[in-house]
């Protein structure tokens, strides 16, 4: 729960307060139970992409054995604060998008 309204706060604080508060509280529930979804299997989810503002479609896992021997102990890459990362099963490549961003999952 602590988590939700960490998230909660951050997405009303990112995007200016023009949002209302159970819109930024389901938003919030999306991203959590898609990374805790991600972290078993692969899901199809929607997000908006920031450079374009078009919808983009994704299938990504965070399953530990996919990922763990691609992860580069880089310490001079900074990700975003708001930035969800996920490993890409179509681009086979690690992607992020803000997770104030994400419109659908696919259960």
């Amino acid at each position: 729960m602590r988590q939700v309204m960490n998230m909660a706060h951050s997405i009303m604080k990112a995007t200016g307060y023009t949002r209302k508060w159970s819109d930024v509280l389901k938003n919030a529930w999306m991203v959590i139970k898609l990374q805790m979804t991600m972290r078993t299997k692969s899901v199809e989810f929607w997000y908006l992409k920031v450079s374009t503002g078009e919808t983009r479609q994704a299938f990504g896992t965070l399953i530990p054995t996919v990922i763990d021997p691609l992860i580069k102990n880089d310490a001079s890459h900074k990700r975003g604060k708001d930035c969800i990362t996920y490993f890409d099963i179509q681009k086979q490549a690690f992607r992020c998008f803000k997770s104030y961003n994400l419109v659908r999952v696919m259960a």
